[in-house]
């Protein structure tokens, strides 16, 4: 494995901040939730709560049932 150049250091990661309360988020909340045939993904602020992002996915069809000869 290679060393890194003598004298250079890596910056510390900074957390992003919330767009609406101006928080560090280090995490953020996930809730997942299903209903039916659709995954409901959502993030939210570990601060204000509020909802950052949704997404919603279909769960895929089920594969065409295939007999066997006999």
């Amino acid at each position: 494995m290679s060393k890194p150049p003598a004298g250079s250091t890596i910056p510390e990661p900074t957390p992003p901040k919330c767009p609406h309360c101006k928080a560090d988020m280090p995490t953020v909340d996930g809730y997942p939730y299903t209903l039916g045939n659709f995954a409901i993904l959502s993030l939210a602020c570990t601060k204000c709560k509020v909802l950052l992002h949704l997404q919603i996915f279909q769960a895929a069809a089920e594969p065409p049932r295939v007999s066997l000869p006999s």
